[in-house]
């Protein structure tokens, strides 16, 4: 018989909310600590006698409701002033937290900075979850506050979940793959409570099997339907009349990504605007009824990008890097105008992974994006200042200018660059890294997925 498949979306992010809570202190009652006692593991946690005897009455005795309430505030109570070395005392929760709270993320990952350790609620979502460890941003928020054994063993699980996770696998490193699943989990269970060793823990050794009979996860899971979903239900104001609310909302949602998808509506155009949806949609539809193609074009009056002409430099080194990088042998259509845009650019990489930059003119809340670049060594990075478009064969080619900074420094596993701008400098897309997640600490940038 086969093994059954587990169901890796969720198993993940349910042993990483296991994993929070316990540095959280919820495996820190007594009954754990007892179990630990039988098994002679973890001397220094063993509750003595008196609190054993206390917190653990006869089973056979009957104990009015009130004594029973009153021990199991007593067990919480206990939680926060017992140290144990899975948990993080208050202190360290509040380094934590605080670290948690200055991480700057991509403009494409569903995390909201905020005190996860003590309010694990604020990580919304199960893949904001799974990108809290993805990223490097749990390993840096716990950074030196375990005894190193455990922080090594939870450094091991990280870097065995983001590998399980990847968008790409060879299946010839899925044994090596398997083998240090099995031996971080197996770590896990020498230097963590045996009250984590669960069904979900135990579903994470069968996730690799999975891997090469069905690919990566990343093409599996249900993250978009179920964010999908929870976006629709949500609508559902009508109470007695979920059915019809839902399937009226779904008809609004089908119009709306039709018509963004099909190039006739910008959402942009109505964010810049002081007209409200139901102007704009009247107006499209009115346009539609009478035969008119409503399309983005690059004369619109709440367009970002404006037309720039190309110097002699920048032409002299877009044509070298289309011959020499791109492969083009024969060179037609090359526009002597770029299209300038200060805002953001979304574009798709070469394994169909959809990319977001934040340029400076940015009108959101998150600064521009942090990028590593082409150069003599693995430590250069910058940030983004804006982007241009440029038509070459018929085709459209994305460029973006970087703000150059000095080059980083290795500190452990983590890049630190000074945030001093030394120049600019003009990089094709495809060149440039993935928006990457970092945390500024005065002048200093640390990279935490570089």
């Amino acid at each position: 018989m086969q093994q059954m498949s587990p169901d890796g979306m969720h198993t993940i992010a349910d042993f990483i909310s296991h994993v929070i809570d316990m540095l959280g202190g919820k495996q820190n009652t007594i009954k754990v600590k007892a179990c630990e006692n039988s098994f002679s593991r973890f001397e220094e946690v063993w509750p003595s006698e008196e609190v054993h005897e206390e917190g653990q009455p006869d089973e056979h005795s009957v104990q009015p409701k009130k004594k029973r309430k009153k021990d199991d505030n007593k067990e919480v109570s206990n939680l926060s002033t017992s140290s144990t070395p899975w948990s993080l005392s208050k202190e360290q929760l509040s380094i934590a937290n605080e670290r948690a709270s200055s991480i700057v993320y991509t403009n494409l990952q569903e995390i909201t900075p905020g005190p996860h350790f003590t309010k694990p609620w604020t990580l919304r979502t199960m893949n904001s979850k799974l990108q809290f460890v993805t990223s490097g941003a749990f390993e840096w928020c716990i950074k030196g506050l375990l005894p190193p054994q455990q922080e090594t063993t939870l450094s091991k699980l990280c870097n065995v979940i983001k590998r399980i996770t990847s968008p790409q696998l060879f299946i010839a490193d899925l044994p090596s793959l398997q083998a240090d699943t099995h031996e971080a989990l197996a770590l896990f269970e020498r230097d963590f409570p045996l009250s984590m060793q669960n069904l979900t823990t135990h579903l994470i050794h069968h996730i690799v099997d999975d891997l090469s009979r069905y690919g990566p996860m990343h093409g599996r899971w249900l993250f978009p339907y179920e964010r999908a979903n929870a976006w629709i239900t949500r609508q559902c104001l009508r109470k007695g009349m979920e059915e019809s609310t839902v399937m009226e909302t779904y008809v609004a949602y089908d119009w709306c990504v039709f018509m963004i998808l099909s190039g006739r509506f910008d959402p942009s155009k109505l964010f810049n605007s002081d007209k409200t949806l139901v102007r704009v949609s009247q107006h499209i539809m009115d346009n539609i009824e009478e035969g008119l193609n409503i399309t983005a074009t690059a004369n619109d009056k709440n367009n970002k990008m404006r037309a720039s002409l190309l110097t002699q430099e920048m032409e002299s080194y877009m044509m070298t890097f289309y011959v020499q990088n791109l492969k083009l042998s024969t060179i037609y259509g090359f526009s002597k105008t770029v299209a300038e845009n200060h805002s953001t650019l979304d574009i798709t990489d070469d394994g169909g992974r959809r990319l977001s930059y934040i340029g400076e003119n940015y009108r959101g809340k998150k600064p521009p994006s942090l990028v590593k670049i082409p150069g003599n060594s693995e430590l250069h990075y910058g940030q983004v200042s804006f982007f241009l478009k440029h038509f070459v064969c018929g085709k459209e080619e994305h460029w973006l200018v970087i703000d150059m900074y000095p080059i980083a420094e290795r500190n452990e596993k983590y890049h630190v660059v000074q945030g001093k701008i030394i120049g600019k400098k003009l990089f094709h897309a495809s060149v440039v890294s993935k928006p990457l997640v970092y945390v500024k600490d005065g002048d200093s940038l640390w990279i935490l997925n570089a």
